[in-house]
């Protein structure tokens, strides 16, 4: 039996499969594969009859109000947006259950590939439509705003205390761009020769805390 920690599975549990195929009204078996990305999932696509479909995993932490919020907000979304994939409801009208401690969630299967530099206009104007899209007007359950007053105040003012150079006029943008920075480096790692997976949790920590403004 494959371990159900926070390190990356080579293909889910047979006990979660069995589950995902009664939930869903599927077939047995089923087979599965890893998909590459997904860093704060285990991403898997699943090999029916009718049609291949994907499977996510999700890391903890993780809250029911949330992944209810992330899902709602999804679904919405896919209304305006045919890019977006909506979660795939169960028999019961559920978009997603526990197993062993972890959201598991299944959307369509979209081919494709990473985006390239001639596709730049494309995402532009996909960017654009979801920026202006009517969708998803509240925050995420227990999940503060990025900077609040006095946790900006705080972070700043240890920034100019080890001698920070950004000028004051630019302090809305250090946080936001160290955010930036820590994602880019967690998406990169897959792709690493080497990846230090307990640097890649450190930042994904450093992340989280910066985002709730702490």
């Amino acid at each position: 039996m494959v371990g159900m920690g926070c390190s990356a599975l080579d293909s889910p549990p047979e006990e979660l499969l069995r589950e995902v195929v009664e939930r869903y009204g599927m077939s047995y078996p089923i087979s599965a594969r890893r998909l590459a990305g997904g860093y704060a999932n285990d991403v898997f696509r699943l090999q029916q009859v009718d049609a291949p479909i994907v499977l996510h995993l999700k890391h903890p932490p993780a809250d029911a109000d949330s992944m209810d919020w992330e899902h709602r907000l999804l679904t919405e979304l896919s209304v305006h947006l045919p890019e977006v994939l909506p979660p795939v409801p169960a028999i019961d009208g559920s978009t997603w259950f526990w197993f062993r401690g972890r959201p598991v969630w299944l959307v369509p299967w979209a081919p494709g590939g990473p985006a390239r530099p001639a596709d730049r206009r494309a995402v532009a104007t996909v960017l654009g439509r979801l920026h202006s899209c009517p969708a998803g007007g509240a925050s995420r359950p227990h999940h503060a705003r990025l900077l609040d007053d006095q946790a900006m105040g705080e972070f700043l003012a240890a920034y100019r205390a080890a001698g920070g150079p950004v000028p004051p006029d630019e302090d809305d943008l250090i946080v936001p761009l160290i955010r930036a920075r820590l994602l880019l480096e967690v998406l990169r790692a897959p792709t690493d020769r080497d990846p230090r997976w307990d640097h890649q949790l450190a930042n994904l920590r450093a992340h989280a805390t910066l985002s709730a403004g702490g």
